[in-house]
């Protein structure tokens, strides 16, 4: 692995060591993006969500104070860490399952969640359909989806420069066909502006 990419992964793509912490700890930078997924999600008090990429934890606990429970999966050990304290009185009732693992192979049952989440990390997914297919497996029919990603125009800002060959970034149109060939029903996506592009699907009733 070269030092590029060791950089990527420590910053990004796989948080880990005191940068990785210090940077997702709070995750400002996602601010916006967590803020669209809550209001577009509309979680009910009675649901199961699933976050895919769960970083530190930050949106799934603000997601725990509006439905019954969770699950959650990250490939990080360092953010699983941040995440199970940050979120250690819904482990300890048990409303939180929270994994570390590979979510190309999501560990939970089909139609196991109501609605399901992913914050700022589907362009460093290598297998996005694959990702997909099993988001849909674990949503109940009728289940919902909100991805917050960014679109393939932010690749020019000078500040992603060195993510740039990392990231997998894609236009509105072929982001919403990924989804309905993925096993989505319903799907919408937005660019709202260079730094975020919001996709909302649904299973099939």
């Amino acid at each position: 692995m070269t030092l590029l990419q060791r950089f990527i992964d420590a910053t990004a793509r796989k948080p880990a060591g005191w940068i990785g912490r210090a940077i997702y700890r709070e995750a400002p930078a996602h601010r916006h993006g967590f803020e669209r997924i809550k209001e577009t999600l509309a979680l009910q008090a009675g649901e199961r969500v699933l976050e895919v990429g769960c970083g530190a934890g930050v949106l799934l606990a603000e997601m725990l104070e509006q439905c019954a429970c969770a699950c959650a999966i990250d490939h990080s050990p360092d953010m699983v860490a941040l995440a199970a304290a940050r979120n250690a009185a819904a482990l300890t009732a048990g409303r939180l399952d929270l994994r570390q693992g590979d979510a190309h192979v999501l560990p939970w049952a089909d139609a196991a969640c109501d609605a399901a989440a992913s914050a700022h990390m589907f362009f460093f997914v290598a297998r996005p359909r694959d990702l997909l297919r099993e988001i849909a497996r674990v949503l109940r029919p009728g289940g919902r989806l909100v991805i917050a990603t960014s679109p393939r125009s932010k690749l020019g800002s000078w500040f992603l420069a060195p993510y740039a060959g990392a990231m997998h970034c894609y236009e509105d149109a072929e982001l919403a066909e990924m989804l309905r060939e993925s096993g989505f029903a319903e799907a919408r996506v937005q660019s709202e502006s260079r730094l975020l592009q919001l996709a909302w699907a649904r299973t099939p009733a």
